[in-house]
């Protein structure tokens, strides 16, 4: 039966996933989800990079971090997400699953999809309200930037 709350190693997993049957007899498709999201994690291991890419972020929008991860958030918050979800997804190549469950703690990513598709749908050059949302994403484009050489120096 399922093995519940174990870690699974990564050659473990690597295995386990060649085996999918045999994978689901032994674990919870939930364990191998978590494997699977921890492998993840590891790969992309830039989590001072995302939680400053929240941090630029909010500081552009004038909202603590707190309203920018909260659910159920209109207008101004989440346009914020947007610019956060584009810059974690396109500039950083993150996957949006990696986004909503390690960045944003949620457990569907249909909303950050949702969002980048509209994010791609900007018009700056027509209207003023995306020119503005261009700008900010541009500026918190520069701050990661600069965060991440920054970095890089030490």
């Amino acid at each position: 039966m399922a093995k519940p709350n174990r870690v699974i190693n990564q050659t473990e997993l690597e295995s386990l996933l060649k085996n999918f049957q045999e994978a689901l007899k032994t674990y919870s498709l939930k364990d191998l989800n978590i494997a699977i999201l921890s492998a993840l994690n590891e790969k992309n291991n830039d989590s001072q990079a995302s939680e400053h890419v929240l941090k630029a972020v909010a500081s552009v929008y004038l909202i603590s971090v707190k309203d920018l991860i909260s659910s159920r958030a209109r207008g101004k918050i989440q346009e914020a997400r947007m610019v956060a979800y584009a810059i974690l997804h396109f500039d950083m190549q993150l996957s949006m699953r990696f986004i909503s469950s390690i960045v944003f703690k949620k457990k569907h990513h249909g909303a950050i999809a949702q969002s980048l598709i509209v994010f791609k749908q900007l018009n700056p050059e027509k209207f003023s309200m995306d020119r503005e949302t261009h700008n900010r994403y541009k500026e918190v484009q520069n701050i990661t930037l600069k965060h991440l050489i920054n970095r890089d120096k030490i």
